[in-house]
């Protein structure tokens, strides 16, 4: 047999990730325990940090079948240990109630199934040959369990087998291959199976529970202890529904029966209630048509259409065939069928959608945010600091002659006192209340470290329509086409008498529903099936005396009396740009009984008709609509052949007959701005935050709505960037886009100093990806609107702009925008859901001033974050440096001055410090979100120096006074209690305040302390008790703090007053140096000293720096040069120009080529060009 020491799961995937296999050593573990004693356990508190330690130090590396834990390396070279857990099917129940003498664990992992001596049991072997004999006839069987009980064909069920769960995911170990796989299900299975397939029986249902366990997104709540480093978890299992009720089909008859949800498993058969249901598995619908909401995943809160998988001999995949799964956590809100729907459980537990969502959330990708970083470099300082403390209180102590044990213990308080284990608790506060605000203003969050980030956003990302359009759209028109000629355009469709088939194709090619009486659906279906009126019945509406029963929905007109039945839905498809049905004509006298109607993007259509259906200006008419902001779909149809029945109809697939389609015409739909746009990008432009669209919709649509609400502005020419093909390979073309409505001179588009914007498509950015990857850079600094981009691109443009060192939020309404959402540093998505995990945040308010708020609650949330850093950090410096005084002459701080310290004075400040809200405004300049920077370690290190001469001053001044008498040291005495003491105490409690007050910022990022009226009160209460112990100690308050007041016989009391005078002396130096280190001419002289000498520019800054050098050089309008006339333009654009007919531009427009050898052209030759000042040549068509 084979050793396999290492060995990579999920390979070619997202999450790639390299396996070594560890076995226990005897030897290693006895050495561990003993360095546990050692250590006071000090080691095992590292081992629970670094469990990749503690593995190493207890185990060996192994084969990976003899494995008892796993060290997983994830792609993002994260480090995780698993331990293996081995199961036994042996003894699994033929009864309902599933599996005898089952054990799981707090976290739900299943670890026996034996036989139990109480129940009937079938013999294990029997079973386990059982399965392998139907593995054997895969071909012959229909059963679902065959497909899982084993990945290899013929090889024989074992009666245990051995995993690991990482990331909330089972990796089972497969004998046959030496290897752990995934627990994956249906793999190369053919779509025809789930319409053959009859299910599960009991025995085979349980065998399957053991393998794959529960059915349930189960989130195990953090103890206490762990809560001040690991947040928001109950939030999140607040979203998550446990289980349910649902009606499965089981055995060999057809009868459904009730069955916990928690109890089902792949393969199992379901049937959806005609009332609806919450969905708790992934599951592919077979049977009936089904009307979801998917808000809780997706954030898209338009119900959609779910239809049956095509009963075909293609591969299944859940990616290509989403629109026939019913993923877990949505709502089932009606369904569509004569007889029961019913679906096929393909995943279940974290294996779902929802489940694997949540495990993003659980596992996130590390955030390669700054202040995250040095944070941990900061407390890395703070040990030094505490190590040589240390060796400090060792000598110091070991000299005096101290026991080893007090040495011992004093030596390591000074690590606490140095690394404050408060600081996770303080870092989270001020998070915590930004949450608390944003939920009053109906944004809610499900990951709240990403509240920080959003402080630094400085990019935002915007989808176009439910985002800086309205939702719903208004019909401005219709435009028939007739034998290759467009008619007259007309606001009143339902006049419309030919063709007839543009009516018909209105009133069937859609995803409405009626739900309670009510008629729901996508917001431009709704428009345009109102224009027609015509009337919808739902199939429990229907009477079936007059159509077939695979009629699911029936439409007609009242004034003709025309009726149309659906009787298949293909859904709308991003990729395909498209959605089309397939429809019969009821009555008699109908010529073409089986009709299909398709709706999409022009340019999608265009591809699909038949050519001499085409109007001869069909791009004119496109651009005339497009270019004024409209959004245009285009309709078509294709009778069906009479030998089509509608039995072989319901297994037609989209491509056979998705073609040679006749053209029927054009809608125009008017989409207006939200009100709340233009003023939401005017503010993030003046707060230098750029704007960005990224839009599936037409690039002239998207162009002009850019226009509209201020993202390219009426100062800056749009260039739309083109890719075609030419003779000697591809080309990029430069195209100056002239918007009608505002005239662009040609001086103005030519000159160096003309501002300008890219615009490009999702098919040219394929192309220039693929062949001119060295201008991506270029595309995503300048660009500005990047439209007909699928859900793939808008991710990879996140990413790409990520790279370039961007911190990007991405706003978004739906599906399509759920990747992207997730890829940003902050994804909000407009939903009416209380909360989706689709992305971190969702504003229940539709509308984008929800992006001005995070952000304004971020650098509040990041600015109060690094105050009470340096609260925390300047507060552990400065305890630390009283203890190490007082450790001089052999005294500490009392236990009581401690408690007084660190309960009554820093939680009190930490926590009301950071409720100190956000101001109303945005800030031009970001906040920093350095810890690391000059500035900031200024700030900490001026103000411990403050501090430390202030104590020392006192330190000393008390041992000045006549009736001083010094401390005397008594090895068998636990007093503490002295002068010295007594002095330095009084003033350390005060420089806490006086931190606390110095480093509460406010303009222009938080409003002032004096409205945290919080804050303002504890700093009074706690002023007013310091200035009570320091004048009026009254003995029991003396005695509990254990401080020393000076003789009351002594005449000279001024040093009370010297001291008060010290406190408000060390105030003012320290408000003075904190004022100056952050004042703007200091940060821009530390700028432009530290970018002479070490600062490094980010990506972005400098790509955008060499830009502006080669301003009118590039785009390289000097290159070849020519004024584009229309028809030319045209025929670029149809041969394959961006690959989009409707991307053609206006006549005023100005065309660039350039070619590969263009592109590449070095920086040196462009200088040359400019030096020598060629003459420019302009020619016109």
């Amino acid at each position: 047999m084979t050793s396999i020491l290492e060995y990579t799961i999920n390979k070619g995937e997202d999450d790639e990730s390299k396996i070594i296999g560890y076995k226990k050593s005897t030897i290693k573990t006895v050495l561990t325990y003993i360095g546990y004693g050692c250590t006071l356990f000090l080691l095992r508190l590292l081992f629970f940090w670094l469990p990749r330690l503690h593995i190493k130090c207890t185990q060996v590396p192994c084969a990976l079948h003899e494995a008892d834990s796993i060290l997983v390396r994830d792609q993002y070279k994260q480090l995780f240990v698993e331990d293996v857990v081995i199961v036994s099917t042996v003894g699994v129940k033929l009864r309902k109630s599933g599996i005898a003498g089952s054990k799981t664990d707090k976290n739900g992992r299943l670890h026996s199934a034996r036989c139990s001596t109480k129940s009937p049991c079938v013999d294990g072997d029997s079973a386990a040959a059982a399965a392998a004999a139907s593995l054997t006839s895969l071909d012959n069987a229909r059963s679902t369990a065959v497909l899982y009980s084993s990945s290899c064909p013929g090889v024989p069920v074992e009666s245990t087998f051995r995993y690991f769960m990482h990331k909330k995911i089972k990796y089972v170990w497969q004998s046959y291959e030496q290897r752990f796989k995934r627990n994956d299900v249906f793999i190369n299975t053919s779509c025809e199976f789930f319409h053959e397939t009859t299910g599960l029986d009991e025995a085979e249902a349980n065998l399957e529970f053991v393998k794959y366990g529960e059915n349930r997104v189960h989130i195990p709540l953090t103890p206490i202890w762990k809560l001040l480093v690991v947040q928001n978890e109950r939030n999140l299992r607040k979203t998550l529904v446990d289980s349910s009720s649902v009606s499965a089909v089981r055995g060999s008859t057809s009868a459904p029966m009730e069955l916990d949800s928690s109890r089902l498993v792949p393969g199992d058969i379901i049937e959806i209630p005609q009332s609806g249901c919450l969905m708790q598995c992934d599951a592919v619908l077979i049977a009936g048509n089904c009307i979801v909401n998917e808000s809780m995943l997706t954030g898209e809160s338009v119900p959609l259409l779910k239809t049956p998988i095509p009963s075909v001999d293609s591969q299944f995949s859940l990616k290509r065939h989403a629109k026939h799964i019913l993923f877990c956590g949505t709502k089932v809100i009606q369904t569509r069928h004569s007889e029961p729907v019913r679906a096929v459980v393909v995943r279940t537990g974290f294996m779902t959608s929802k489940g694997e969502l949540v495990r993003s959330i659980l596992y996130p990708k590390p955030i390669a945010f700054t202040f995250n970083r040095d944070v941990i470099n900061y407390l890395e300082v703070l040990g030094l600091f505490a190590v040589a403390g240390f060796i400090y209180t060792v000598i110091l102590m070991h000299q005096r002659g101290d026991a080893w044990q007090k040495i011992v213990v004093r030596a390591l308080d000074l690590i606490t006192i140095a690394v404050p284990p408060a600081l996770p608790a303080a870092m989270t506060i001020g998070i915590v209340f930004a949450q608390t605000r944003l939920k009053r203003r109906k944004i809610f969050c499900i990951a709240p470290k990403t509240i920080n980030v959003s402080g630094a956003i400085n990019l935002v990302c915007f989808d176009k329509t439910g985002t800086l359009t309205e939702s719903g759209m208004d019909l401005w028109g219709a435009v028939p086409a007739l034998k290759s000629v467009f008619l007259p355009s007309t606001s009143t469709p339902v006049d419309i008498k030919e063709p007839s088939q543009l009516l018909e194709a209105m009133a069937t090619c859609h995803a409405l529903t009626r739900i309670d009486g009510v008629l729901s659906g996508d917001p431009l279906d709704l428009k345009m099936f109102e224009s027609t009126g015509w009337l919808l019945d739902e199939p429990n509406t229907i009477n079936y005396s007059r159509c077939d029963r695979q009629v699911s929905l029936l439409v007609r007109s009242p004034s003709t009396g025309t009726e149309l039945g659906i009787i298949r839905q293909f859904p709308f498809s991003s990729e395909l740009q498209r959605m089309s049905v397939i429809a019969i004509r009821l009555g008699a006298l109908a010529a073409e009984p089986l009709v299909a109607f398709v709706k999409g993007s022009p340019e999608m259509i265009h591809s699909l008709c038949l050519p001499d259906s085409i109007p001869a200006d069909f791009h004119n008419q496109l651009m005339e609509y497009t270019s004024h902001g409209y959004r245009v779909i285009a309709l078509a149809y294709r009778p069906l052949s009479p030998s089509v029945s509608l039995q072989s109809a319901q297994k037609l697939n989209r491509g056979e007959f998705e073609y040679d389609l006749q053209f029927l015409g054009l809608l125009v739909m008017e989409n207006r701005l939200k009100p709340e746009t233009v003023g939401s990008i005017g503010t993030l432009l003046g707060a230098k935050i750029r704007p960005v669209m990224v839009t599936g919709d037409n690039i002239l649509t998207a162009l002009s709505v850019a226009r509209e609400c201020g993202i390219i502005a009426d100062t800056e020419a749009a260039v739309i960037v083109q890719t075609s093909d030419g003779p000697n390979g591809p080309n990029v073309n430069f195209v100056v886009y002239g918007d009608p409505r505002r005239r662009v001179t040609e001086a103005a588009v030519l000159s160096p100093s003309s501002p300008y914007r890219l615009a490009i498509s999702g098919a040219s950015w394929q192309a220039v990806r693929q062949h001119f990857s060295q201008l991506i850079p270029r595309l995503a600094v300048c660009g500005a609107v990047f439209a007909r981009f699928s859900p793939v691109q808008k991710s990879q443009l996140v990413e790409c702009l990520q790279e370039l060192g961007y911190t990007v939020a991405m706003c978004g309404d739906g599906a399509n925008d759920c990747g992207a959402l997730k890829t940003a540093h902050a994804g909000i998505s407009l939903s009416e859901a209380e909360a989706s995990v689709a992305s971190p945040f969702t504003s229940k308010e539709q509308n984008i001033s929800c992006v001005i708020r995070l952000i304004q609650e971020g650098r509040c949330a990041l600015v109060t974050s690094f105050g009470i850093f340096k609260f925390m950090a300047c507060y552990s410096m400065c305890q630390f440096v009283s203890v190490l005084i007082l450790y001089w002459i052999a005294t500490n701080l009392t236990d009581n001055q401690f408690v007084y310290i660190d309960l009554f004075i820093i939680t009190t400040l930490f926590v009301t410090f950071s409720y100190t809200a956000a101001c109303e405004s945005i800030a031009q300049e970001a906040p920093s979100h350095r810890l690391l920077s000059f500035v900031t370690c200024s700030s900490i290190a001026l103000q411990c120096g403050i501090f430390v001469a202030f104590q020392t001053l006192a330190y000393f001044y008390v041992r000045w006074q006549s009736w001083f008498y010094p401390f005397v040291y008594d090895s068998n005495s636990d007093q503490m209690a002295c002068y010295e003491n007594t002095a330095v105490f009084l003033i350390s409690v005060n420089q806490y305040i006086i931190l606390a007050v110095v480093f509460s910022k406010s303009a222009p990022y938080r409003r002032s302390m004096l409205t945290n009226y919080a804050f303002m009160i504890n700093i009074a209460i706690v002023v007013g008790v310091n200035l009570f112990v320091i004048f009026a100690p009254t003995d029991w308050l003396g005695n509990l703090l254990e401080t020393w007041d000076a003789p009351r016989d002594n005449p000279n009391l001024s040093i009370k007053f010297v001291l008060v005078g010290a406190i408000l002396m060390n105030f003012l130096i320290a408000f003075l140096v904190e004022q100056l280190v952050e004042s703007v001419w200091f940060s821009r002289l530390v700028h432009r000293a530290g970018r002479r000498l070490i600062s490094k520019p980010k990506e972005f800054e400098r790509v955008a720096r060499q830009l502006k050098l080669e301003r009118g050089e590039w785009p390289p309008i000097s290159v070849h040069f020519q004024r584009t006339g229309q028809r030319e333009l045209l025929n670029f654009v149809a041969q394959g120009g961006g690959g989009s007919a409707d991307e053609a531009v206006k006549p005023n427009q100005v065309s660039v080529e350039i070619k590969p050898m263009e592109a590449d052209r070095p920086r040196a030759d462009s200088e040359q060009q400019k030096k020598k000042k060629k003459k420019k040549y302009y020619t016109a068509l």
